[in-house]
């Protein structure tokens, strides 16, 4: 599988937005820490934290944060190396 590039986050924070009744734009400004991160550490599990200081910047509730966030760095495979038994 492919790996999103920056134009399809744009679309995605754009529909989230428009979906959520949110400021899209706003969202986006938001997460460009955890983006930056990202592209500086190589690292999603350096990650993780910046992503969930992100969604808290956006009003996500504090038990839907501490939940997605890191499920769906893992389940992604961005950060397999817990998943692994050998």
């Amino acid at each position: 599988m492919k790996k999103i590039g920056l134009l399809g986050k744009l679309i995605l924070g754009i529909l989230g937005g428009t979906v959520s009744g949110k400021n899209s734009f706003k969202c986006i400004k938001n997460y460009l820490p955890a983006y930056f991160t990202a592209l500086g550490t190589q690292s999603s599990a350096a990650t993780i934290p910046v992503s969930m200081e992100c969604a808290r910047k956006n009003e996500i509730s504090e038990e839907v944060v501490d939940f997605v966030v890191p499920l769906g760095e893992v389940s992604t495979g961005l950060c397999p190396e817990p998943l692994k038994t050998g």
